[in-house]
């Protein structure tokens, strides 16, 4: 499927029916893409930026609410759908029988990041999408392992090892994991660990924390919960480059 959506001239993405005024919010996501994004703004202008764009909302009688049932469809957060965005050539959205821009898209997760603690954590979840205009503007760059997951982990799927294996098409060839059906996810887990080496600071360990519990790795939950760190340590006593060099002579 990856070279299918790579090779096509433009890929058409149907994000489900209109509902919750989806007509309105696209409308407004197009009239508002005529400001510069927010993120181009010096830190000490955001502040002043956000509550202009809380003008312009009045304005257009455009309600929070709205705009987070639009960013919240389960369509953004799916584990299958990064391939069929990152490596379109041409994207282009429906909602409805609405088509909407990528960029009003792009330009609108800019704003409403700096727009609300409300919307931090529903915006947090889909700004991967963002991601879309790096890998335009350089296509053939070589992509790791550790950077797409670290990217792309939080995505939603059924089944657990698809976290892994729907990414691989996004990664450089050499450095892409065999997809075989046959490994639990927790040994799955560990083939992926190797990939992190480079780093081991306090983020990195957390991040794979977290990574451990997602993938059904046995000892993760209780740690992942607070109670203690002694299973995680058991699994993974350090993230310096030494330790996981040694886990990745005795996984291959």
């Amino acid at each position: 499927m990856s070279q299918i959506y790579s090779d096509a001239a433009q890929v058409l993405t149907w994000v489900g029916f209109a509902q919750d005024n989806s007509d309105r919010v696209i409308d407004f996501m197009h009239a508002a893409n005529t400001r510069n994004a927010t993120r181009d703004l010096p830190l000490d202008n955001r502040a002043t930026y956000g509550l202009e764009f809380k003008r312009l909302m009045q304005q257009a009688r455009m309600s929070q609410m709205e705009l987070m049932a639009f960013f919240s469809r389960s369509y953004w957060t799916r584990v299958w759908v990064a391939q069929e965005v990152l490596l379109a050539k041409k994207w282009i959205i429906y909602c409805g029988s609405q088509e909407l821009d990528s960029a009003a898209l792009f330009n609108m997760i800019g704003k409403l990041r700096y727009n609300d603690k409300d919307t931090t954590a529903i915006i947090r979840e889909v700004q991967w999408l963002e991601q879309k205009k790096v890998f335009q503007r350089n296509p053939q760059q070589k992509r790791y392992q550790s950077e797409i997951l670290g990217m792309l982990a939080h995505l939603n799927c059924m089944d657990p090892r698809d976290r892994i294996y729907g990414m691989q098409a996004l990664v450089a060839e050499d450095g892409r994991i065999l997809i075989d059906y046959t490994l639990s996810p927790g040994e799955l887990f560990w083939i992926v660990l190797p990939h992190f080496a480079p780093w081991g600071d306090a983020g990195t360990r957390d991040f794979l924390r977290n990574l451990g519990v997602k993938m059904e790795v046995t000892g993760f939950e209780q740690n992942y919960q607070g109670e203690g760190h002694e299973a995680f340590d058991k699994l993974f006593p350090s993230t310096n480059p030494a330790t996981l060099f040694s886990l990745s002579l005795s996984i291959f």
